[in-house]
């Protein structure tokens, strides 16, 4: 979660991390089954259908080898915002301040 002040380093750093592992040029991560994979896309798939930004991510292959995924601007109507991905996915929610960001952190993960 970020706020106004911080979201362009909290964006980078975020980035940063979901591209240390890597196969050849892509950054993945492995998941435990293509079950798992399908769950993950779903959550993503259901987020960028509502408008957010997928900053990194990519296509799966060898069936349980997914690249890491950050999403950027979620919000409560997202199955993201709530949901746990059990994969390498990152959702950012952006908050005006400490309040809002407080807030939303208590709703998030259910």
């Amino acid at each position: 979660m970020t706020d106004g002040l911080n979201h362009r380093e909290f964006v980078g750093a975020a980035m940063a991390a979901g591209s240390v592992l890597a196969c050849g040029s892509q950054a993945i991560g492995t998941v435990v089954d293509a079950k798992t994979v399908a769950h993950c896309q779903s959550l993503i798939a259901d987020a960028l259908e509502k408008g957010p930004e997928l900053l990194i991510g990519g296509e799966t292959t060898s069936n349980v080898l997914m690249p890491a995924h950050v999403v950027d601007g979620l919000t409560p109507d997202m199955k993201l915002f709530r949901g746990e991905s059990f994969g390498p996915v990152v959702g950012i929610i952006r908050a005006r301040d400490a309040r809002p960001a407080s807030t939303a952190s208590q709703n998030c993960v259910g």
